[in-house]
Parts: structure tokens; C-alpha cells; sequence
């Protein structure tokens, strides 16, 4: 839920563009406009709950012991 410039031409990953993300494309004027928005950037609907690291972990950890319960 941080705001992010991503200074990129283009992006695959279009999750959060426009919310808490802006595609700055290189462009002067863009990162003008990033720096004059950048209080107003935040994602709507994001649990401060959810811990991405620790989803990661779990889900690791859940395959590992999968794994060794198959041996």
C-alpha cells in the first residue's frame, strides 16, 4: 500500500497502476505529476492484515513438510 513510481516504459504487471502505483515511462513530466500526486496514491481495499512474507513462508513450509510426509 505504498505509493510506487515505476520508472519503466511499459509494465506487464498492471496490478496497482493507478492506485498506490504510477507508470512513469521515462518521462519528465511524468515524474513531475508522480511527485505532485503521491499523497492521493493508495490502494483501496488492501488488508493492512495480509503480510505478502509471510504468506510466502507458509506456503513454503507447507510444501516442505508435504514433502517430507511423502517419504
Amino acid at each position: 500500500n505504498k505509493p510506487c513510481m515505476v520508472l519503466r516504459a511499459c509494465t506487464e504487471r498492471k496490478e496497482g497502476i493507478g492506485e498506490n502505483a504510477f507508470l512513469a515511462e521515462f518521462d519528465e513530466d511524468h515524474i513531475e505529476a508522480f511527485l505532485r500526486i503521491l499523497p492521493t496514491l493508495r490502494r483501496r481495499n488492501v488488508e493492512d492484515s495480509v503480510r505478502p512474507s509471510a504468506l510466502i513462508a507458509d506456503h513454503i513450509l507447507h510444501h516442505v513438510e508435504k514433502g517430507n510426509s511423502q517419504r
